[in-house]
């Protein structure tokens, strides 16, 4: 279930990018990888389980100046670090 929620979490991040800007809301960002398909779990080996490796992602329509994409993650099934 948690590698489900990491795939989530990444397309919310994709689409909170996408349309936080006005320039943005024209044009679609498009994220692909060899890793996944649509609404499926992560190989283990793009798990802390596996590898603990990123998986290839391609980013396809990026606005011509776009010189960096960052997505932040939170594992909300991980204990609490205090």
């Amino acid at each position: 279930m948690t590698k489900i929620k990491v795939v989530v979490v990444i397309l919310l991040a994709i689409c909170q990018v996408a349309f936080s800007q006005p320039s943005f809301a024209k044009k679609k960002i498009i994220l692909t990888s060899t890793a996944f398909e649509d609404k499926t779990i992560l190989q283990e080996k793009y798990t802390c389980d596996g590898e603990n490796i990123s998986p290839p992602l391609k980013w396809n329509d990026l606005p011509e100046k776009t010189k960096s994409i960052a997505i932040i993650m939170e594992d909300l099934d991980s204990p609490k670090i205090k």
